[in-house]
C-alpha cells in the first residue's frame, strides 16, 4: 500500500519540526527549483535568487518547529519566500544586476531559460511567439509592483487556486480576486507602454 503524497509530505514536515535533517534536506531538495523559479519570477533581476531562496530555506528550518499545521507547510513556504524577497529587494534597493548574453543559453540546467513569463501577461501571446514580443513581456513584467508580480505569479506561473493563495497572502478570498484583476490590469498597461 503506497503512502499519499499529502500524508507523506506530513510526516515529513512533522519529521523536520521534531529536528530530523534527512526529513529537511528532502523538503528542501524536491522544492529548489519551484522556489528558485518563483523568486525569481517576483524579484526578477534585481534579486540573487540563489541568495534569497537559500535565506528563505534558512528561515524555513529556524521557524518551522513554530508552524502548526502540517498541511499548511505549501501556503508557508511561499509566504516565507515572498518576506526573503522583499527583504532582498529592499536591502539591495538602487542595486540592479544587469546580465547580457550573446544568445541564450542551450543549457538544460541554466535555470534563467526555465522562466516563462509568456502565459503569465497575454492570452494571446503563443508559446511560439517572437523573441521581441517574449522580450517586451519580461520588460513589462518587472514594471510592475512585488505584489502584483508575486500573485501572478502565484495563480498563473504556478497554478495555485485562489483559496491557496488567499492562504499565502493571508487575505480574504474577495481581496486576492481583487488583487489578481488589479496585476493583470497593470500587466496590460505595461504591456500597452511597452508596445508604444
Amino acid at each position: 500500500m503506497t503512502v499519499p503524497e499529502n500524508s507523506s509530505q506530513r510526516g515529513l514536515v512533522e519529521r523536520a519540526q521534531r529536528g530530523d535533517d534527512e526529513a529537511f534536506g528532502r523538503l528542501v531538495s524536491s522544492r529548489l527549483d519551484a522556489s528558485w523559479r518563483f523568486v525569481r519570477a517576483i524579484g526578477g533581476d534585481r534579486v540573487d535568487a540563489d541568495d534569497v531562496v537559500q535565506e528563505a530555506f534558512v528561515m524555513v528550518w529556524r521557524d518551522l518547529p513554530r508552524l502548526r499545521d502540517a498541511d499548511a507547510f505549501e501556503p508557508w513556504l511561499r509566504a516565507v519566500l515572498v518576506h526573503a524577497t522583499r527583504h532582498a529587494l529592499r536591502r539591495d534597493r538602487g542595486v540592479r544586476l544587469v546580465r547580457i548574453a550573446a544568445e541564450p543559453s542551450t543549457d538544460p540546467s541554466d535555470r534563467s531559460a526555465q522562466i516563462r513569463t509568456d502565459g503569465l501577461a497575454d492570452p494571446h501571446l503563443e508559446p511560439g511567439a517572437s523573441l521581441a514580443n517574449r522580450d517586451a513581456v519580461a520588460r513589462a513584467f518587472s514594471r510592475l509592483s512585488v505584489d502584483h508580480r508575486t500573485i501572478l505569479a502565484l495563480h498563473y506561473l504556478e497554478g495555485h487556486p485562489l483559496e491557496w493563495i488567499a492562504q499565502v497572502i493571508r487575505c480574504p478570498i474577495g481581496t486576492v480576486k481583487s488583487r489578481l484583476h488589479g496585476a493583470r490590469s497593470a500587466l496590460r498597461a505595461a504591456l500597452n507602454a511597452e508596445n508604444r
